[in-house]
């Protein structure tokens, strides 16, 4: 006990001089706050009215709105105000394309607000909005304007945070996903250790310079490459001992340094040299924004929760312990810089995004949700923590409920037998086919599937279509490549990436014909007919 102690007071003692750097040699005023100061305390309390009656007419303004009155703990979760934005954001993914969007501020934060809130209720509208950030992701990895092709540091940080916010609830973004943008932050770093605004992604082993950089952005693309590390496994995982002795039996070990097991292509010590060299930059060039600080603040406060989460795998509780110098600082600021009148702020976004902002910021919004995804409480599992990694369990109204023991095999033949195909059933199908499972079994499967899975590529959802493809590759049948050669000119650009990876792996030409990830209409003209010709090449009988 004495050791731990020890130990608790080693990793905090680092934690403080490392977040002290953090504050940026910020004195306060007159002492350090907690989220339960009476200062603090006092400027929610003043900020609820206004959100109550604010409004906004982007789904992703919405979604500010009512995280913001849902981490204020000032009023019930039940509350009018939230679930009416929480119902008017279901509404617009419902009846919109998220995919269609100019820009993903809307479909990340519309994502961390339905999975935060109630992802029970919303999961058809949570999966169309993983499925749009797939089809919407660059072909460099980042997000971003719809009309431009670079990604995007500012949209980028709010599609990682979604997808963070999403896998805790147990839904699965693909990842491939994942993978993807953390290559582009790697890519997009500038050799000082900052981001820009908009990433040129380098195409050697060398960083490039980047442009537009500035306070805000490091913040986004540090904070996002901290969260990567979290959904990358790369997080040590602290003990829990207050975790219950019903999910130690359910076999989670609970011991410290344990992470969770991602097969990810992603180098963990490449990461670590990234964020390192993204810490120093701020601790060189630190100043408070001018603009946008409300977004600024939310940002920092993001980033350095993830930070400290990836040191130890462990969080100080704000609301006891004092919080670090960039925390003072900027309740300072808010202190002095909200509207007498109105309990609101407003600094570049509009006053109803900004009072949300700061009041996220206020009550340690990020910390909030960490802790919710790693601690247990009145025999609820919060954020679905302490389930094994396989298919042998699942969450239903917040317990751990054993289910039937599955294999992979028999898991696609589940997901596969049904009358209709939903999404999730095929992504399930998907996920088990990716998982190489090979041989008769494979063969068998698809066959008895096929026809439903030919019907599929023509089904409307781009994401159906890719998932099809995936596990009719899988069968190994190359009766089907005439069905992939003729996606390759699809026109979702995700449909043409799947088919043109079940070519080179049923062909086992693991180069293909050259066909890049985001290709021109004549290229994938041209990289069908080498495809055609091939085929003709090994079946001279065979119609196209």
């Amino acid at each position: 006990m004495g050791k731990m102690v020890v130990q608790r007071a080693l990793i905090t003692g680092l934690l403080a001089g490392i977040l002290f750097g953090l504050g940026f040699l910020y004195t306060p005023a007159v002492h350090a706050y907690t989220t339960k100061s009476p200062e603090v305390q006092e400027m929610v309390r003043r900020a609820i009215p206004f959100l109550e009656k604010a409004s906004h007419e982007e789904p992703g303004g919405m979604a500010v709105i009512g995280m913001a009155l849902l981490k204020s703990k000032v009023v019930p979760k039940d509350h009018p105000k939230i679930v009416e934005m929480f119902e008017a954001v279901k509404k617009a993914v419902r009846e919109q394309d998220p995919a269609g969007w100019d820009t993903q501020y809307s479909t990340g934060l519309s994502l961390v607000f339905l999975a935060s809130y109630k992802p029970e209720d919303a999961g058809p509208e949570i999966q169309r909005l993983i499925d749009s950030l797939r089809r919407a992701q660059k072909p460099s990895g980042g997000w971003g304007y719809k009309s431009k092709s670079t990604g995007d540091t500012s949209m980028t940080q709010y599609a990682v945070l979604g997808l963070w916010e999403a896998q805790k609830t147990k839904f699965n973004p693909p990842q491939t996903m994942i993978d993807n943008v953390a290559t582009w932050l790697l890519r997009t770093q500038d050799p000082s250790g900052a981001w820009g605004y908009q990433g040129t992604p380098s195409n050697s082993g060398q960083l490039v310079k980047q442009e537009g950089i500035s306070h805000t952005m490091v913040a986004a693309g540090l904070g996002s490459a901290y969260i990567c590390n979290d959904l990358l496994g790369f997080t040590p995982k602290a003990k829990d001992e207050k975790r219950s002795d019903a999910l130690k039996e359910l076999g989670t070990s609970g011991s410290s340094g344990d992470s969770k097991v991602v097969h990810t292509r992603i180098d963990k010590q490449r990461l670590y040299a990234s964020q390192q060299l993204g810490d120093a930059w701020l601790r060189a060039n630190f100043v408070l924004p001018k603009y946008y600080i409300s977004y600024f603040l939310y940002t920092f406060e993001r980033c350095q929760t993830f930070r400290e989460l990836a040191a130890t795998g462990e969080l100080l509780n704000p609301e006891v312990h004092e919080g670090p110098p960039w925390y003072t600082m900027g309740v300072d600021f808010l202190r002095k810089t909200q509207s007498k009148k109105e309990g609101s702020w407003e600094n570049g976004c509009g006053d109803a995004v900004d009072t949300g902002l700061a009041v996220l910021f206020l009550m340690r919004s990020t910390y909030q949700s960490v802790a919710e995804d790693r601690h247990l409480g009145q025999g609820e599992v919060v954020g679905y923590v302490g389930i094994p990694e396989d298919d042998n369990f699942t969450v239903k109204q917040g317990r751990v409920v054993r289910t039937q023991n599955l294999s992979v095999a028999e898991s696609m033949d589940k997901a596969l037998g049904g009358v209709e195909i939903d999404v999730p059933a095929l992504e399930a199908a998907a996920l088990a086919a990716e998982k190489n499972l090979g041989g008769k079994k494979s063969d068998l499967l698809v066959k008895k599937y096929e026809k439903k899975l030919r019907e599929i590529l023509n089904d409307p959802s781009p994401d159906n279509r890719e998932r099809a493809i995936i596990v009719l590759a899988s069968g190994g049948d190359l009766d089907n490549v005439p069905l992939f050669i003729k996606a390759l000119e699809d026109d979702d650009l995700v449909v043409v990436r799947a088919a043109r990876d079940a070519l080179r792996r049923l062909s086992r030409k693991f180069h293909g014909f050259g066909l890049s990830d985001d290709p021109s209409k004549n290229d994938r003209r041209l990289a069908a007919d080498k495809w055609r010709a091939w085929y003709l090449s090994i079946r001279p009988d065979a119609e196209i």
